[in-house]
């Protein structure tokens, strides 16, 4: 997800203007705005706050499912088969990779 602010200046006076809100590329109002990003940073004080967690793969992929499905609203098991292909393919690039590069 992209969340820009584009500030407008006069370019003769260098004073404000306005801003402009994007999610993904789509414009938005400041409230809209602010409330997800607002939103994003509870989610993220979650996981900070959590102490007693696994962080074996399985359980690493739940927690992204569930954050990504109350994000989006998307399916589970579709966010888990995403994850889940995102994840070998890391791993094939970066580790098997590596392991080829250090032979």
């Amino acid at each position: 997800m992209k969340l820009t602010i584009n500030e407008y200046y006069d370019n003769e006076t260098g004073m404000y203007i306005a801003s402009k809100y994007f999610v993904d590329g789509e414009e938005c109002s400041e409230d809209e705005y602010e409330e997800l990003v607002d939103m994003l940073d509870s989610e993220n004080e979650k996981f900070e706050d959590e102490e007693d967690f696994c962080d074996c793969y399985e359980c690493t992929i739940d927690r992204y499912v569930e954050l990504l499905q109350e994000i989006t609203g998307g399916c589970p098991g579709c966010i888990r088969e995403a994850l889940e292909s995102f994840c070998d393919e890391i791993v094939d690039h970066i580790v098997i990779e590596d392991m080829e590069d250090d032979d």
